[in-house]
């Protein structure tokens, strides 16, 4: 996992996100550097529920 990821999977372990949903989350933004900082700032933004960060993660992935 490179530096980003790491941080976004501790950001996503401390806000109580499974692990399904962290690795998922993951796999899926590897390819966007862009995408992991969006997705970074929305979790350093306060506690989302993790059907409103799915709902984010859609949102990135229709709307690069």
């Amino acid at each position: 996992m490179t530096r980003k990821e790491q941080a976004l999977y501790a950001l996503m372990e401390e806000q109580g996100y499974s692990y399904g949903c962290m690795m998922t989350s993951i796999q899926l933004l590897s390819q966007s550097k862009e995408a992991q900082d969006d997705i970074i700032d929305y979790l350093y933004s306060g506690h989302h529920t993790e059907q409103e960060f799915i709902e984010r993660l859609a949102d990135l992935s229709t709307h690069p």
